[in-house]
């Protein structure tokens, strides 16, 4: 990625990278991802080509601040804090809430990307960078690695989104801690 997303941006260098995050996320609605271009991105957002280009490499680097972006929005500031279950606990809390508040978003770019490129796109993303959250939690108590462990994480905490929020059962958010408690062994 060109630009440094933990870095204080400018208004118009937050309004620009909103333009294209909102550009691309528009047209994953309508079409899939492998149809998008930059081309389209650019004229949604209203910027010349260059200024994408100033920004960005390509539309899979455009993703990748989009990922970063959703990231930042269900970071778990200071987890060393916290203990494990609670710590997972809040982060599966504000996934749950960003898709649930999000929900016919979710469900356009889905009917549009059945391939699945970009949730698995967004499950790298969230693994590499909500790992980082994490480590703390998994000392070295168990033989285990630690990348392993946070894989199983993650992973879990996703089959139960992709179970309420996916196949379409609806699960309180009480409900779905009770199963990531035990899915978890916790």
């Amino acid at each position: 990625m060109r630009i440094e997303t933990k870095k204080s941006q400018s208004r118009n260098k937050k309004r620009t990278l909103l333009a294209f995050s909102a550009a691309l996320f528009n047209l994953v609605q309508k079409q899939s991802f492998e149809k998008v271009t930059v081309n389209q991105i650019r004229e949604i957002a209203d910027y010349p080509r260059s200024t994408f280009y100033n920004y960005f490499e390509d539309k899979f680097d455009l993703l990748d601040y989009c990922w970063s972006v959703l990231l930042d929005q269900i970071n778990v500031p200071n987890t060393d804090s916290i203990n494990n279950q609670t710590a997972i606990t809040v982060y599966f809390d504000r996934e749950y809430d960003l898709i649930k508040d999000n929900m016919d978003t979710f469900e356009k770019i889905l009917r549009n990307n059945p391939s699945n490129f970009l949730s698995a796109s967004l499950n790298n993303y969230i693994v590499s960078g909500g790992g980082k959250m994490f480590e703390h939690i998994f000392t070295d108590e168990t033989d285990m690695p630690k990348e392993l462990l946070l894989n199983h994480c993650f992973a879990t905490i996703t089959i139960v989104l992709d179970w309420i929020f996916i196949k379409h059962h609806d699960l309180s958010k009480e409900q779905a801690h009770v199963y990531l408690a035990n899915l978890y062994g916790i």
